[in-house]
């Protein structure tokens, strides 16, 4: 038995063309399908942002010298690294924010004359701190030089509430799915409330800009030395999610 096709050809056509402007203006973020039995499904993504200010600042300090001999090179490392570490006390109240980390001692050689010629001995030790009051970077960072630190590296830009921000992305994110496919079932006559699924999508974001300040005037008079200024900018934390919906 034939069933008779109620529904002109250029009306069928038309509907097709609609159907397909929203999946363009959907952007290629949704997708609807007829599972059997379970009625349809619609998949979105959704997007979300969260811009924030930085309120801390990490930088990694190096001392090394080489001298004739290890207890040379070491009484000198340990006296800089001391003046650093109370320059940085002064800047930074709370102790977890100073670490002191990888000393390390090694023989200096020279190449010369075809063959390696021993030197002395150096000795290194480096320094990780957090800086949050962003007012006493030029300060410190003087202090820092003054103090006779070899090098500086940073700062690296991060948020106390990042954890936090990278949630409020989420639930933006969400609420974007969920809209998205809001519409798209509205253009079918259905009705998505019944979250079926929903998963994060990675997102590949670029790092944190970093600095990286040498202290130039390390033997030269180190009450030469001048702090370094720095400007944070605007921290981005994104999600991205993939939610589906039961269409009724």
């Amino acid at each position: 038995m034939k069933t008779k096709n109620l529904w002109p050809a250029s009306f069928l056509a038309l509907t097709g063309i609609f159907i397909l402007s929203i999946l363009s203006a959907c952007n290629h973020r949704c997708d609807i399908r007829d599972r059997s039995g379970r009625g349809h499904e619609v998949t979105a993504q959704g997007y979300g942002t969260i811009k924030a200010i930085p309120d801390v600042q990490e930088w990694a300090l190096e001392v090394e010298f080489a001298r004739p001999t290890m207890s040379e090179a070491v009484t000198e490392t340990q006296k800089v690294v001391d003046a650093a570490l109370k320059a940085c006390a002064k800047a930074i109240p709370d102790s977890n924010d100073i670490q002191t980390l990888r000393i390390y001692t090694r023989k200096e050689y020279q190449w010369e004359n075809g063959k390696n010629v021993f030197k002395g001995y150096a000795a290194s030790q480096s320094i990780e701190i957090k800086l949050r009051d962003f007012s006493k970077t030029e300060s410190l960072t003087e202090d820092l030089i003054n103090a006779g630190v070899t090098s500086m590296n940073g700062p690296s830009f991060s948020h106390s509430k990042a954890d936090s921000l990278h949630k409020e992305a989420m639930a933006l994110a969400m609420v974007d799915a969920k809209t998205n496919a809001g519409r798209m079932c509205q253009s079918v006559n259905l009705k998505c409330d019944e979250l079926v699924s929903a998963k994060e999508n990675p997102i590949q974001e670029s790092p944190a800009p970093m600095l990286f300040a040498k202290a130039s005037n390390m033997d030269m008079g180190r009450a030469e030395g001048t702090g370094l200024s720095v400007k944070p900018g605007i921290m981005s934390f994104s999600a991205a999610v993939e939610a589906t919906y039961r269409g009724k």
